[in-house]
């Protein structure tokens, strides 16, 4: 096998290796990855036709290419060039996107003006002539055809090179590619130039499609889905002991005031009722401090507790409890008052576990107070690097005590308790759990304040290259269909074609009913047959008695016989997918109740 047919036939083998290996994954639609994809396509093409080229090269004499195949050499070797001009314009084009932001942003004009001199390129190099010559052992091509590929890519590299050094302050891996193939290209003249008839562009192709695939900034969408989640899991438990001092100092400081000032009115009186009443208020602060110490530290255990970590906005969420209340209010004859905040701020928290425990400590309140009012003061502030989420409920005074907030009752699991019927003291106890609080005061004879305070982390990203790759991947997942997959093994998943659809994974069943609870709404829900914490049938159940749930459910798994089948779509399944998966089963069910 000789050099000639040796580097063109491995250059091909590894540019196809590669394409293999981007294209297999699926990519984030930048226009950064469409300018490599076109790269890695046309530079397989190239060397494809090239590698074509030279085995009829190396199985024929040059006589024989030039009595017989001529036409057919002078037509791939045009065909090749055509494909180096849009090569190195997409890489031109890709140096002038990461380095100024305006171009990516109205990318249609660069595109044009490219499109237009790769035109002009072409259209000189139709008319070009080109001669086959035999260079040794080897054929190799002459005359103004190479001419032209030679300047067109010297031309684009050219303008590369200068953009790069232009922008040399604010440079980073991406622009490595530039340089390493200026770098090439001059060695490859000077190899040239030592071993007359090799032909190594095959080869610079090969070298400038892997460079690109590790400079690009190109993650796939498995990393960007990973890193979303990790961006909603965000600083998890860094600031556990900084709440606990604060909240231990913040809670224990008006009551230790009270006691302080009461000991000072006290030491120099000698009426024995006022000292009564003095010990009286004294005791009652004491027990104020107990109250509030068992809640910090409940609040602090909150290990057996699963709480979620995810970001959430705050205004949807007081949008939300708003409705509930205003729902609730009219039911039991309360009138009820709102304030407005619309202000989008985004925190990292139990944003179910709030909502469920806010709405119930209203409606408990809204039971006790029919025929009277409810006001709602909705906040959210920040203190001290965090978030404080604040509903404070304003009523008559009912007499609603912190001893009544305190009693010793045990909570049930989470997926158990009714929060329709819950008692205060166990919603006390949960609002400790998602690091919060509980203040009654007194504003006036006839009002008091009740007052839940949520702790809650500020939604933050360190870089912002992060936050660009996840708001590219959320807006690519607007308007495709979505499908809930609920499956702890993945299989399901694999099935999927997730470029036509946006596939969303909960692990087990409580993670799914948590989304529908949410509001997230999705267009189709497949649901495995083996599942942690609740089995199918009690999430399929679940999900049924929560309001308005309209969405189809699939039900995935092995299904002895057809009489099972049955059973499953008698309780109410939309439909049976049959384990062991089979591709077009699963194309044929999906297509069946997405349209």
């Amino acid at each position: 096998m000789s050099l000639e047919f040796e580097l063109p036939l491995f250059s091909f083998i590894f540019i196809i290796v590669l394409n293999i290996v981007y294209f297999s994954r699926r990519n984030m639609k930048l226009i950064e990855n469409k300018l490599y994809e076109v790269i890695l396509a046309s530079s397989m093409i190239a060397a494809f036709v090239d590698t074509i080229l030279h085995i009829n090269g190396a199985t024929n004499s040059y006589e024989q290419i030039i009595a017989h195949y001529l036409p057919f050499a002078n037509f791939c070797n045009k065909f090749i060039i055509t494909f180096l001009i849009i090569i190195f314009s997409s890489l031109f084009i890709y140096t002038m996107i990461i380095t100024y932001p305006k171009v990516k942003e109205n990318s249609k004009r660069i595109f044009k003006t490219v499109g237009l001199i790769n035109l002009i390129f072409i259209i000189v190099l139709l008319f070009t002539k080109i001669e086959v010559v035999k260079v040794g052992e080897v054929t190799n091509i002459a005359g103004s055809t190479p001419l032209v590929g030679y300047v067109s890519v010297a031309f684009y590299l050219f303008l590369s090179l200068i953009v790069s050094l232009i922008n040399i302050k604010k440079i980073d891996r991406r622009y490595l590619i530039i340089f390493i193939i200026v770098v090439i290209q001059i060695i490859g003249v000077v190899v040239t130039k030592a071993v007359p008839g090799i032909i190594i562009y095959d080869v610079i192709l090969a070298l400038l499609c892997y460079i690109m695939f590790f400079t690009i900034e190109n993650p796939d969408l498995k990393v960007i889905r990973e890193l979303s989640d990790a961006k909603k899991k965000a600083e998890k438990y860094v600031n556990e002991k900084e709440i606990f001092s604060f909240n231990m100092s913040q809670k224990i400081k008006d009551p230790i005031t009270d006691i302080d000032r009461l000991c000072d009115e006290l030491q120099d009186t000698d009426d024995i009722d006022e000292l009564k009443a003095g010990i009286k208020d004294i005791k009652l602060s004491s027990s104020k401090i107990m109250y509030l110490v068992s809640d910090t530290l409940s609040g602090a255990s909150s290990g057996s507790f699963d709480i979620k970590e995810e970001e959430y906005n705050v205004s949807n969420l007081f949008a939300s409890v708003n409705q509930y209340i205003k729902t609730k209010s009219l039911k039991y004859n309360v009138n009820y008052y709102d304030s407005k905040y619309n202000k989008d701020v985004f925190v990292i928290g139990d944003n179910l576990k709030i909502k469920q425990v806010v709405c119930s400590f209203a409606l408990n309140l809204i039971k006790l107070l029919e025929g009277q009012s409810l006001t709602l003061d909705a906040s959210a502030y920040n203190k001290k690097g965090n978030v404080i989420v604040s509903f404070k409920y304003i009523i008559p005074d009912i007499n609603i005590t912190l001893e009544e907030l305190n009693k010793n009752e045990e909570i049930d699991k989470y997926e158990n308790l009714d929060f329709d019927n819950i008692s205060l003291s166990k919603l006390k106890k949960i609002v400790n759990l998602l690091d919060g609080y509980i203040e009654i005061n007194k504003i006036d004879d006839n009002k008091i304040q009740i007052t839940i305070n949520f702790e809650q982390k500020e939604s933050i990203i360190q870089s912002k290259d992060s936050i660009k790759f996840i708001s590219d991947y959320e807006n690519q997942s607007k308007g495709k269909p979505s499908i809930l997959i609920v499956d702890d093994d993945e299989e399901i998943i694999k099935n999927i074609n997730r470029y036509k659809y946006d596939i969303i994974e909960a692990k087990n069943g409580e993670d799914c009913l948590n989304m529908i609870r949410e509001g997230q709404t999705f267009n189709l829900i497949i649901l495995d047959e083996n599942l942690d914490k609740l089995d199918t049938l009690t999430v399929f159940n679940k999900l049924n008695a929560i309001d308005n749930f309209n969405i189809p459910v699939i039900y995935a798994g092995s299904i002895p016989n057809e009489e099972s089948i049955n059973d499953l779509l008698e309780d109410g399944f939309t439909d049976v997918l049959l384990k062991p998966l089979k591709q077009r089963e699963v194309d044929e069910i999906i297509n069946k109740y997405i349209k």
